[in-house]
């Protein structure tokens, strides 16, 4: 398990933290990432869509902050999610649609 909650991340921090997890062959019990921007969003969508079958998070806890709908939707179909059990999403402030977002975790 990994909790960064209140935790203020910069955009190297993410970059080091995608680096981590890509290559850490670890099975995470429960990975919490908390206040995420759409800029955050974007890198670990960008360094973590090619991750390995072995580096997968079983509970995401995340908290993002005007994030576009194809953003969250990206995250949300990352390799590093295919088996997740939970998610708590917590979307403020983000003309998403509620529903798309849904079927995204079926």
């Amino acid at each position: 398990s990994l909790c960064l909650n209140r935790v203020r991340l910069l955009l190297f921090d993410i970059l080091c933290l995608s680096f981590f997890l890509n290559n850490s062959n670890t099975l995470w019990n429960h990975l919490d990432l908390s206040d995420l921007t759409e800029q955050q969003v974007q890198i670990l969508t960008n360094t973590l869509t090619n991750n390995s079958q072995q580096n997968q998070c079983k509970i995401l806890e995340v908290m993002m902050y005007r994030i576009p709908d194809d953003s969250v939707y990206k995250l949300l179909k990352l390799s590093f999610l295919h088996n997740i059990q939970e998610c708590y999403c917590r979307l403020f402030i983000i003309p998403v649609d509620l529903c798309l977002v849904l079927l995204q975790l079926l």
